[in-house]
């Protein structure tokens, strides 16, 4: 799967909280020009789009039609009763004079002319909702609400008092129930701070804070709905008169409230009647999600005329003065102060009928708008995709095709555009089910779902021998792994971060350790099957693709790019892995399987090849099988008489197709396994017989028609094999159990489980067997047991295969009077094991505890790496890189007038550290002479001294999938903590037609970062 060829899914658009920041203007106005929202992600997958203040950052491109707000599926408020809510404890800052009442006086006004169209309410009664209703101009001012509650302690740290989204949230939902009122879409909440009260939407400050706070300043006030307990609708309006990013200090009414209704309150309010569910019902999708009053921002129109005060209006409700922003009118395309409708309401329906594996055509012919449709807005509630439609797709034609993530349901919603940019907003729900249809005699479900599709979607597979598997996602880097009922994907993940740069290819070792291809890093690395964190760096490999084991030598193969063929990686499970290059002459390889004599079959651009077995000569002979123009990942199939020789080989196809190749033919035949799917890259055979094959956004399980499963597992591990051995060393309190055990060739673990009956009781600390074919024999020591009594006990080993259990057996400790030496005394006796403390991690220091004993008068202490004695000697244990992926233990000998007793300490395992870097692509987004000139803008954030390889990658239109190429390579040396930036120019010939993307990644002293990638053009 050349990352040069694929490109992977956006994730769902969240759609939680939204917040809007006026711009300052300076002379007569506001700037004229609209600007766009900025989202922010905030904690438990809720969301905030936000105003920036003037020149913080450049809009967003709006939609290339109407510029117009677009219909996403959610509710509108179909009136609204507005309740101001005043946090005003005692001994807190006070209210200036004439605020409390200013502000209650607009919405008194407001309800006054409600049903009028002589101010902004009427904008927004064009909008409507799936349900029939529309944001209406039926307004009430419910009444004033003074909350006495002491403020929580601070949770920021932008002012003395300052308060985080969350605790807003919790004393509005406890002061709503203590007082009875209503949670529902059709009232809302205003929550007016006074002066010094600040707010932030993290305890940070990180994410954005109120326009007067000390950090980070961002919004002038915002709006959501609750997360806490049932719905309800609020907005929050810290005291922002008199400063200049919110209010320009023109004040008719002559009050302090002229500055909150002007710096966000009317803006807050008309966003909440027409998205109250922020970026969820009429929003922008292009911008970024700008709501009605986003769009507007800072346009306040022509003045209507001069207060006695000698200040500006343009607006005039029940008598009274007012100025205040206009809001977003998609009839006229532009920003009005008040609105008339004219002419008639759009009609907006649709059909859907499915058009092939989780593809769903649309058909929209059905809707009507004076003078015809001009054009139809799409939001497919879903990821999206760069090959796929993605939300806010735009289009004159009423038909459209659509390819979903997975299967499941989605709320795909529709807008319709009369010329004049008059729009209503449909919506339905779509349930995407059909498998790609089977070839007969194949049988198709199913397994894994969900995965996130922007780029590449799952790529690397494999399966363990217990039917777990493990799918891997190269542009994310998250490693998931399902159980053997398989799963969604969210509800999978194994890694809790990137385990690295572009993981491609999955693969078991004979070892039983499961390794990764990081393409991005050329490395080939082990990765903990149980945390999912990477334990070592194995091998350096230049551009690698696919990864195999050996079922014969354990070995394993590597399809790389840069060297046209394979690569072998003799004993990975070593200290020092040897590479060699085992066969050449290939164009570009990529998927890689092995047949169980060790025979290995190739995907190269097309072509299927053999490789000859791994036992023979090197280097292998390549040995063109067929041609599958659309080939990616391989899949052996058995033969049920002669298991070293399979019967056929099948190819997944980017092409959304699998194809069977008959090996029993000269030359080989191919038949169709099934068509119709999306885009497959690599597959895995797993215990069970069947093909696990990764399409777009799942995996399917491939099987015969009648659901047995004809392939052949590629790494056919065996449990262990153990016999008993007579028991060593009894003393009055010890023993040393004896047994030996066969790893058969995968890694093995083992342990003694020991007492005075059958239930045993006791259990010695697992140790490593080895992974040799050959039985050894192992031994463990125990102390404290009793004098003269029979003990029952056995070992048991486990490996990938399975665990198993010895045969019970007895031994008898001696008396006591049988020890004591010449002199009457004893040796010492231990009472409690050695201890080790410290991180097992490099560059750590492990120290050992002697435990305790009775009769010793000195201790010395040895170190043990993997049951083996080393020559390291002392208390103190330095951890060194090499030692990553071992098992260290301590062994203490306590000295005594009656002689010596060694004991051994439990072993811990020796992990690499992973911590990540942070990087962050920017780029502009107007030009191509913009994108030379610029360049690309990286930040890269690192968490302690070291050194970092910046590799940029370049992600563009290909012949069949896109192509992924490296752009520039840069080093760079961070002395400590902190962010650098760098700015790394685009070539004129990357810019052709389509989208082009640009992603990064980071990696040095043993660390790496997520990839990182922005769109940053789209080609005409």
């Amino acid at each position: 799967m050349r990352i040069g060829r694929r490109i992977r899914g956006a994730a769902a658009r969240p759609a939680v909280v939204a917040f809007a920041l006026m711009t300052a203007g300076v002379g007569l106005g506001w700037a004229a020009s609209p600007a766009s929202a900025v989202l922010v992600h905030l904690p438990g997958g809720r969301s905030a789009s936000y105003q920036p203040l003037l020149g913080a950052a450049k809009a967003a491109p709006l939609d290339s039609v109407f510029t117009n707000v677009d219909y996403n599926g959610g509710p509108v408020m179909p009136s609204n009763a507005n309740y101001t809510v005043y946090w005003d404890p005692s001994g807190a800052p006070s209210y200036p004079s004439g605020y409390k009442a200013g502000v209650d006086q607009f919405f008194t006004d407001l309800a006054h002319d409600s049903g009028g169209v002589g101010n902004v309410d009427s904008v927004a009664a064009q909008y409507n909702d799936a349900a029939g209703d529309y944001a209406s101009y039926v307004s009430s001012f419910a009444g004033r609400l003074d909350d006495g509650d002491a403020y929580p302690a601070s949770g920021c740290a932008g002012a003395t008092i300052c308060l985080t989204d969350a605790q807003i949230q919790s004393e509005l939902s406890s002061y709503i129930s203590s007082q009875g009122l209503p949670r529902d879409l059709t009232h809302e909440y205003f929550l007016l701070l006074p002066p010094g009260v600040e707010t932030c939407f993290d305890a940070t400050g990180a994410q954005g804070c109120s326009a007067g706070s000390s950090v980070n300043p961002k919004f002038c006030a915002y709006h959501s709905n609750s997360s806490i307990g049932q719905e309800f609708i609020y907005a929050d309006d810290p005291y922002v008169t008199g400063i200049s990013g919110c209010d320009d200090g023109n004040h008719p009414n002559g009050s302090p409230s002229d500055g909150v209704i002007e710096g966000g309150l009317v803006h807050e309010h008309d966003e909440s009647i027409t998205d109250p569910e922020p970026n969820d019902a009429w929003a922008d999708a292009s911008a970024g999600g700008s709501e009605i009053g986003d769009k507007c921002e800072g346009v306040m129109g022509t003045s209507s005329g001069t207060a006695p005060n000698g200040a500006k209006y343009n607006e005039v409700i029940n008598g009274h003065l007012y100025w205040f922003q206009h809001e977003w009118s998609n009839q006229g395309h532009t920003c009005l102060g008040r609105l008339t409708f004219q002419g008639n309401r759009p009609v907006a329906t649709f059909t859907s009928t499915p058009s092939g594996y989780l593809t769903i055509a649309f058909d929209a012919s059905g809707s009507t708008a004076d003078g015809g449709v001009s054009e139809y807005n799409w939001q497919w509630g879903d990821a999206g995709s760069p090959t796929s439609p993605p939300a806010g797709t735009e289009t004159s034609s009423a038909t459209i095709e659509h390819t979903f993530p997975g299967p499941g349901t989605y709320t795909v919603a529709l807008t319709v555009f009369a010329a004049d940019g008059t729009s209503t907003g449909t919506t339905r729900t779509i349930t995407v089910s059909e498998l790609p249809p089977a070839a007969p005699g194949w049988a198709l479900s199913d397994f894994a779902t969900g995965f996130d599709n922007t780029y590449l979607g799952p790529m690397g597979i494999v399966a363990d021998q217990f039917d777990n598997l493990y799918v891997g996602d190269a542009p994310d880097g998250l490693l998931y792994k399902f159980g053997s009922q398989g799963g969604i994907a969210a509800d999978n993940v194994l890694s809790p971060s990137a385990i690295g740069s572009w993981p491609l290819g999955l693969a078991f070792g004979k070892d039983g350790e499961l390794y990764a291809v990081l393409n991005g890093d050329n490395e080939v690395v082990q990765v903990d099957p149980v945390t999912g964190d990477v334990v070592r760096v194995v091998a350096d490999v230049g551009d690698p693709l696919g990864i195999a084991t050996d079922p014969v030598s354990g070995d394993l193969f590597v399809t790389s790019d840069s060297d046209g063929g394979v690569d072998r990686i003799s004993d990975p499970s070593s200290a020092s892995p040897a590479v060699t290059q085992y066969a050449t002459g290939m164009s570009v390889p990529d998927g890689i399987s092995a047949a169980p004599d060790g025979t290995f079959y190739v995907e190269d651009n097309g072509n299927i090849d053999s490789v000859s077995a791994s036992n023979s000569a090197a280097p292998g002979t390549v040995t063109p099988i067929a041609n599958v123009s659309s080939a990616d990942g391989v899949g052996v199939g058995a033969n049920p008489f002669d298991p070293a020789a399979p019967t056929f080989v099948v190819a997944n196809g980017n092409d959304g197709t699998m194809t069977q190749i008959n090996l029993n033919q000269t030359p080989a035949t191919t038949a169709p396994v099934f068509s119709g799917g999306t885009r497959g890259d690599f597959v895995t055979v797993a215990p069970d017989g069947c093909l696990y094959a990764t399409q777009q956004a799942t995996v399917l399980r491939v099987s015969d028609a009648d659901g047995s499963c004809p392939f052949s597992p590629i790494t056919p591990f065996q449990p262990p094999a153990l016999q008993p051995v007579a028991p060593a060393a009894i003393t009055p309190t010890s023993a040393t159990f004896q047994a030996t055990v066969n790893p058969q060739g995968t890694a093995t673990t083992f342990h003694f489980q020991y007492g005075t009956g059958t239930g045993y009781g006791s259990t010695t600390p697992d140790l490593s067997a080895g992974s040799s074919d050959q039985p050894v024999t192992v031994s463990q020591t125990v102390t404290g047991l009793a004098p003269d009594t029979v003990y029952h006990y056995r070992v048991v080993a486990h490996n990938e295969a399975g665990t198993v259990y010895g045969s019970d057996s007895v031994l008898s400790t001696l008396s006591q009077v049988n020890v004591v030496p010449q002199g009457g005394t004893p040796a010492p006796t231990v009472l409690s094991l050695p201890t080790i403390s410290g991180r097992a991690v490099p560059g750590q220091t492990l120290r050992c505890q002697a435990g305790t004993w009775t009769g010793a008068t000195g201790y010395s202490f040895s170190w043990v790496r993997d049951a083996r004695a080393t020559s390291a000697q002392g208390s103190t244990y330095r951890i060194k890189q090499t030692d990553v992926g071992h098992r260290l233990a301590c062994m203490v000998e306590a000295q005594g007038p009656g002689g010596t007793t060694p004991a051994e300490s439990a072993a811990v395992t020796v992990k690499r550290i992973v911590r990540l870097f942070t990087i962050h692509v920017t780029a502009p987004t107007t030009s191509p002479a913009q994108l030379r000139e610029a360049g690309a803008r990286l930040a890269i954030t690192v968490p302690r001294a070291c050194s970092a390889t910046i590799r940029l990658f370049l992600i563009t239109p290909g012949h069949r999938v896109p192509t992924v190429r490296v752009l520039a390579v840069r080093q760079l040396r961070f002395t400590g903590r902190g962010t650098r930036t760098l700015t790394i120019a685009v070539p004129a010939s990357a810019l052709g037609r389509g989208i082009v993307r640009l992603a990064a990644s980071a990696a040095g002293g043993g660390e790496q970062s997520r990839p990182a990638s922005v769109t940053i053009y789209r080609g005409h």
